[in-house]
């Protein structure tokens, strides 16, 4: 028998932590048990410890190799999943001119989804149904630009597409990604019709720094029409929207303000999620000075999620295993620009390394494109960091993206938030919601 390779032992007030990042198992050790995992000393251990041990993953036999484990299921999620998961830009266009956005100023192509466009994804959609037995769920994400610029113009046709999910026996949803100022009652029933179960609105601050970083193309400031997004998308009571609060040094200290005046508006019982801006992320250059970096997330995201626990904020925070960093290395999903061009991350459209094909008619979806089999063979069994890394399992090999920013190749580590993420995860849910006793 031997130590996992993914135990992680940390520091508390009182003892120490003990997670394996592989099983999730935690457990509280005292300074006794900490020599005895780090000097390898198993015989030290009691046997009703050792036997613990043994079924939560913190000891394994010997023959064992975690790697093969995590590699299997990597492999199981990425080539099994049961859903097909596409993101459709409905529309370059936006009514925002966000200067950090990372689509920047895209113009090339076809600004809106076209009839013919709509008709072929649709097709599309059958012959993956008819191809893959596997797949018992279609997943839609309302992606742009805005997608609901002009949205009265998709409501028949993605209500198609949901007919024929629904009649080959798959469940169909949605979700949208929008900045919510187009938000009102008959947008709310349109997505409720489409089973909508994820709604994400944007803000980055009080009104007066929100109006600085997200704004119309005339300049003017977007802050309270977003808010009066959300209060209507609450009060369809369908759907709660989850804010997205995008964050870096130069608007970190607002967040407080902001948090207060949500509440103070009932805006309490929706979801916020902290977006963290990476350099590759926007079109601005030099915009790295504002950027937090790795080793300043983990305590920034403790500060602001108690923040929201003491204003009544639903938090769920809690560690967990990732067999895939991003569900875009999934085989069953795509990003679809408006003029049908495939891809898989949504970071890297219009860039020829990463595009796909164009769905056309009596297109055979099967071929074999290059780029798409670099992307799926991003593989962390070859990179001896992250096979030897214990952040493994809740990191799944890493970003492709900022893998490709950082070496020019996806087939490299793509770190980024995770271990900061990890950590932070595992201290706010052991002070917050651990309620286990195993203290050595």
């Amino acid at each position: 028998m031997k130590f996992s390779n993914y135990n992680l032992i940390y520091p508390n007030s009182k003892n120490y932590l003990l997670v394996n990042t592989l099983t999730g198992a935690l457990f509280e050790i005292d300074s006794i048990y900490k020599q005895i995992i780090d000097n390898n000393q198993m015989f030290l251990l009691k046997k009703e410890d050792i036997l613990l041990y043994k079924n939560t993953g913190i000891i394994i036999e010997d023959h064992v190799n975690e790697c093969r484990v995590l590699e299997y299921l990597l492999n199981k999620e990425k080539y099994c999943s049961k859903i097909l998961s596409l993101t459709i830009l409905l529309t370059w266009a936006c009514n925002f001119a966000c200067p950090y956005c990372f689509e920047g100023d895209k113009t090339k192509g076809t600004s809106a989804i076209s009839s013919y466009t709509k008709n072929v994804i649709k097709e599309f959609i059958r012959k993956m149904l008819e191809t893959n037995g596997n797949i018992s769920v279609v997943s839609i994400t309302l992606f742009g630009g805005e997608p609901l610029l002009e949205f009265n113009k998709n409501i028949t046709w993605l209500k198609e597409i949901k007919e024929l999910c629904e009649d080959a026996g798959k469940h169909f949803c949605t979700s949208i990604v929008t900045n919510g100022s187009l938000i009102n009652p008959q947008v709310m029933q349109w997505l409720n019709e489409l089973n909508c179960e994820f709604l994400q609105i944007t803000l980055d601050g009080t009104k007066e720094i929100h109006n600085q970083r997200r704004v119309k193309k005339d300049g003017s400031g977007t802050f309270d029409e977003v808010i009066t997004g959300i209060k209507i998308a609450l009060s369809s009571k369908t759907i709660v929207p989850l804010i997205r609060i995008n964050i870096d040094k130069s608007n970190l200290q607002y967040i407080d303000e902001l948090l207060i005046y949500l509440k103070n508006h009932n805006i309490n019982m929706c979801p916020i999620d902290f977006g963290i801006i990476r350099t590759e992320n926007t079109s601005i250059s030099n915009y790295d000075v504002d950027c937090l970096q790795e080793d300043e997330i983990g305590e920034i995201l403790i500060t602001l999620w108690y923040k929201l626990k003491k204003l009544n904020f639903p938090i769920q925070i809690a560690p967990h295993r990732k067999n895939l960093y991003c569900g875009l290395l999934s085989d069953t999903a795509y990003t679809i620009t408006p003029d049908g061009c495939l891809y898989k991350c949504w970071e890297y459209l219009d860039n020829n390394n990463f595009y796909i094909g164009k769905i056309e008619e009596n297109d055979n979806i099967n071929d074999i494109n290059y780029n798409l089999i670099d992307w799926m063979t991003k593989d962390f069994t070859e990179n001896e960091d992250c096979c030897t890394c214990k952040y493994l399992p809740v990191c799944g090999g890493g970003c492709a993206a900022v893998s490709y920013e950082n070496f020019n190749t996806v087939h490299k580590s793509g770190c980024f938030k995770s271990k900061s993420l990890f950590d932070a995860e595992l201290k706010f849910y052991y002070q917050n919601m651990f309620n286990s006793t195993h203290c050595k």
